[in-house]
């Protein structure tokens, strides 16, 4: 919870839209989520990312001002997923961890355009992030296959499930790139799927 607080400071006001394109999260709303996605990362993950909690809002911003609106969802889940595999080779080559957070900034914005709200209603999708957010734990066996990691698909017309599918997507890629490089991810043990949701805020 702390944690998520501790980034709100970072977070610029205002909704960012783009003229003809698809419905999308705004830039505030993803900054939100990469707060939100770090809350049941693992511990030493998550430590390494409060020390470089700008690299990680840098990267989401920057990888938001390049976004084109050419990939389907699908592709977007295919690139969140060749970037974690990309963060864990830069990490076992001794990549610092402000560019690896910086890296996983551009992570939580693949995977927010993976599961975009329903429609372009400003105020439903204000409401689906600034009211709450939920993480829907680890399922079984979700290390260290990949797939597993991507929740279905959410209801049609619902906003907030949309978010938190995306929440819980970076969440699990986020263990699975620690635990890729050797990392502690017992966590995946404390919140399990099945006793889930998990309130994130």
């Amino acid at each position: 919870m702390r944690f998520a607080v501790l980034f709100a400071v970072l977070l610029i006001p205002g909704l960012a839209r783009s003229q003809g394109a698809a419905p999308s999260w705004p830039l505030l709303a993803q900054r939100m989520m990469a707060a939100d996605t770090s809350v049941y990362a693992p511990p030493d993950l998550k430590r390494q990312i409060a020390r470089h909690r700008e690299r990680l809002m840098a990267g989401v911003s920057e990888a938001a001002a390049r976004e084109n609106h050419a990939l389907s969802t699908q592709e977007h889940q295919a690139a969140a997923k060749a970037r974690a595999s990309q963060i864990v080779s830069a990490l076992r080559n001794k990549q610092s961890f402000s560019e690896t957070v910086y890296a996983l900034g551009v992570l939580v914005h693949s995977v927010a355009m993976s599961y975009p709200p329903p429609a372009a209603d400003a105020r439903a999708i204000e409401a689906a992030f600034r009211n709450r957010s939920s993480f829907f734990g680890y399922p079984a066996f979700a290390l260290p296959e990949r797939p597993s990691v991507f929740p279905a698909a959410p209801p049609a017309g619902s906003f907030t499930s949309a978010y938190d599918s995306a929440v819980t997507a970076g969440t699990r890629l986020f263990t699975w790139i620690w635990n890729g490089v050797g990392g502690d991810v017992s966590v995946v043990l404390q919140y399990p799927e099945s006793k889930g949701p998990y309130g994130v805020r």
